[in-house]
């Protein structure tokens, strides 16, 4: 493990140097970011689930962009630590949206080219699906797993979608349709750069494992200029959005009976301001947001999926960069598939629901603290386990 650790250290080293040197030696090249982020969790499930106990996990999240003319290079570098949260509580949705298990990688590593005339880019290279597909802007306050992208969408496929913690190579065409709207379209190799044995596995789509295609189209009310739009990312600033997206493996799969399927799906997201109160020395915002997703159920265990959530900032007098929310996830098993466990003798007549209350406090331009409680209704949906509650808080440090 450890000689993991360095090959991944040196690897990173080794482009980070070069990358930098040219960005110093070319005057077109403009602001060189880099970042670095640490994220820990100290989570307790405390009630119900498998068993009660603690447990600590951590995430160091190591970030270079150079933007040039039309043109920017990104490297980002992972290192995760702990797990089990989740084996605590029983859950199928995941606590922490940083659980893992302990690795250091490189995560992602690409470039992407802005198209002005044609207001398009294209971007290729090792890529997180989830940094732009079915992304829930008010649902990255939340810890759950859910909220980073549907497990309707997450759990498909022979290793899952190209998203944390596993990326694969990509390629993704973005296109401003309107005004107000724009287009994305994906296509992912479904053998992860993790899985892969050699150069010519990570780099070409193998025919055993297929690709992923992905598409989106998103509507929405952002005064940012075109170059922005066309970066890598979603419309942030956007006072509301509205999403219809779709994805489909060109490979199909064996089903719950055992016959071949295609698998594929649907899922769609609104969400924006509901309330705004603005005064001179304060704005405070009410924000909600509304996620649905289907899948194929003769070959996925989750045919539909649901979240839904709030947020506000300046709950307390004085904090308005503080942030609380409530939300609720609710993953609903396909007929096929509980058909099959029945089968078997397993009986799964419950549905998992969590239910998620957080606070965010802004301590520092450098330090957050976030104090969660989630409480998960039928874990697992096994009927033998009681529901789990779980209490404790994230420290996030930037540079």
């Amino acid at each position: 493990m450890k000689n993991i650790y360095a090959r991944v250290l040196v690897a990173g080293f080794l482009l980070t140097v070069p990358v930098l040197s040219y960005a110093q030696i070319h005057p077109h090249v403009q602001q060189t970011s880099v970042a670095v982020s640490y994220t820990s969790d100290l989570l307790g499930n405390i009630s119900g689930g498998a068993s009660q106990g603690v447990r600590f996990l951590d995430n160091l999240d190591m970030e270079i962009d150079i933007p040039s003319h039309d043109i920017s290079y990104y490297l980002r570098i992972l290192g995760n630590n702990g797990s089990g949260i989740s084996d605590l509580t029983g859950d199928i949705q995941g606590v922490s949206n940083i659980e893992t298990d302990t690795q250091w990688q490189i995560y992602e590593v690409w470039f992407n080219r802005i198209f002005p005339s044609h207001k398009s880019s294209l971007l290729a290279g090792i890529y997180d699906l989830n940094s732009e597909f079915d992304v829930i802007k008010e649902g990255q306050l939340f810890i759950n797993s859910s909220f980073g992208i549907g497990p309707d969408f997450s759990s498909t496929g022979n290793y899952g979608p190209s998203i944390f913690p596993n990326t694969s190579f990509a390629a993704r065409l973005k296109v401003i349709t309107s005004s107000n709207s724009t287009l994305k379209l994906g296509i992912f190799d479904t053998l992860p750069v993790s899985a892969s044995q050699t150069v010519a596995e990570t780099l070409l789509p193998d025919s055993r494992s297929g690709v992923l295609v992905t598409a989106e189209f998103v509507l929405h009310n952002s005064n940012s200029e075109n170059e922005e739009l066309l970066n890598r990312g979603f419309v942030e600033d956007s006072p509301f959005r509205v999403v219809i997206g779709g994805w489909k493996y060109s490979n199909k799969r064996i089903g719950w009976s055992g016959d071949l399927y295609s698998d594929h799906g649907l899922y769609s997201t609104i969400e924006g301001i509901l309330l705004e109160n603005q005064s001179a020395a304060s704005v405070k915002m009410l924000s909600g947001f509304l996620r649905t997703g289907i899948t194929n159920k003769f070959i996925n265990r989750f045919q539909y999926f649901t979240t839904a959530g709030l947020t506000y900032n300046g709950l307390i007098p004085g904090r308005d960069s503080d942030l609380a929310g409530i939300s609720v996830t609710h993953p609903i098993n396909s007929s096929e598939y509980v058909k099959q466990q029945s089968l078997a003798g397993i009986h799964y007549s419950y549905n998992e629901c969590t239910y998620e209350f957080t606070y965010l406090s802004q301590l520092t331009d450098w330090l957050a603290l976030q104090l969660d409680s989630q409480y998960i209704v039928h874990p697992g949906q096994y009927p033998g386990l009681d529901n789990a509650f779980v209490i404790g808080f994230r420290t996030m440090i930037n540079y």
